[in-house]
């Protein structure tokens, strides 16, 4: 079995910021989901899917600038929360050494997928509470 080392609320965070970005995107057609995975070896994966909304790709591109604390959606649906902050979700994920990505392509919808490294419980090799957290981006 597997668990993640780090801060809770933080993590916490990520997935509620990634839920309501995801919930600003959706359509009366969306449906967002979440997903829990085993990701690559050592490695959770968190997937957040919104099979209706789109993200333009020049904004998409914009997301993970740091002259940006903000990305503005003027194709979001919903008028409250018309700008999709994705950069303090970065360096939450960064900070626990995880990876953060966002995929938007029409008719597949937007994908905003983390990973945090996992530490094995069930006796094999195990990361100390440190090399979890600090390991780089």
């Amino acid at each position: 079995s597997f668990t993640v080392a780090g801060d809770r609320r933080k993590i916490a965070s990520v997935i509620t910021q990634l839920l309501s970005a995801a919930q600003r995107l959706s359509t009366s057609e969306s449906s967002v989901s979440i997903q829990f995975l085993r990701g690559r070896e050592r490695e959770i994966t968190v997937k957040v899917s919104d099979a209706g909304a789109v993200i333009p790709s020049e904004l998409l591109k914009a997301i993970f600038d740091r002259s940006f604390s903000s990305v503005p959606m003027p194709l979001a649906p919903r008028a409250e929360g018309s700008e999709l902050g994705l950069s303090e979700v970065y360096d939450m994920v960064g900070m626990h050494g995880g990876r953060f990505f966002v995929n938007s392509k029409t008719g597949q919808g937007v994908t905003f997928l983390f990973t945090l490294p996992a530490v094995q419980l069930d006796g094999e090799e195990k990361l100390s509470h440190e090399q979890a957290v600090n390991s780089g981006r």
